[in-house]
């Protein structure tokens, strides 16, 4: 079997309904994306429709060159949508979609481990530790 993703051009949009979901563990959207045009700013907006009836901006999915899964938090939105949860995926540029999904479960217990960066080497840039360290503003002591 053949499998061709959605194209989306610009100004394009897909309204995706999830119906009543038990959302009381929170709710992340799933997506696997591409970018076919590398644009200067591309994006997917991603909107959900609140019980007023208007989409809210919840985030923005900036698609790679190559195919990659996303995951957007949507539990902070969660309180402004009526009955059903439905998204919008508003597209500023083309990119495709191959896999949407509404992940609904409890997040798991994760137990965070901080170490230190000892070194980093860029492909053509060469030895680049500080510049990482001085960007996530953890310089080395």
């Amino acid at each position: 079997m053949t499998h061709f993703p959605y194209v989306g051009q610009a100004g394009d949009y897909i309204i995706l309904d999830f119906g009543c979901l038990d959302t009381s563990n929170g709710a992340k959207l799933i997506l696997r994306t591409d970018e076919v045009i590398v644009p200067k700013t591309p994006c997917i907006k991603i909107q959900i429709l609140s019980k007023t009836g208007d989409w809210i901006e919840v985030g923005t999915l900036i698609p790679r060159v190559y195919w990659s899964t996303d995951i957007i938090d949507l539990t902070p939105y969660l309180l402004n949508v009526g009955g059903s949860l439905k998204i919008r995926l508003y597209f500023t540029h083309i990119h495709k979609i191959d896999y949407v999904a509404v992940n609904t479960t409890q997040q798991a217990q994760i137990q965070i481990v901080h170490s230190q960066l000892i070194s980093a080497i860029h492909s053509k840039e060469g030895i680049i530790t500080l510049k990482l360290l001085y960007q996530d503003k953890n310089m080395l002591n």
